[in-house]
């Protein structure tokens, strides 16, 4: 949380953000908050979207010569699913 808040004025100076536009966002992060449920976790799903659960994967867990990068096991993710080759 600390480097969050370290670094999220140089994102608003970068992005020039307007006063409609941080609105706008509030008005999203409250609507995401109010759709949350202990069943529905809408806040997961937008960390997935903006890529943020995939990149604490790759931070914490490196990979070795050959081997295809870490991943999030998302919520589509079936236990005993047929393996698909690549390009498949």
């Amino acid at each position: 949380m600390q480097a969050l808040v370290r670094h999220l004025p140089a994102f608003i100076r970068e992005a020039r953000l307007t006063e409609a536009e941080w609105q706008h966002a509030i008005d999203f992060l409250t609507a995401v908050g109010h759709i949350t449920t202990d069943r529905r976790q809408e806040f997961v799903l937008l960390s997935d979207v903006l890529g943020a659960s995939v990149q604490t994967i790759n931070v914490n867990h490196g990979t070795t010569a050959g081997a295809t990068e870490a991943t999030v096991v998302g919520p589509f993710f079936a236990k005993g699913s047929p393996e698909i080759p690549m390009g498949g």
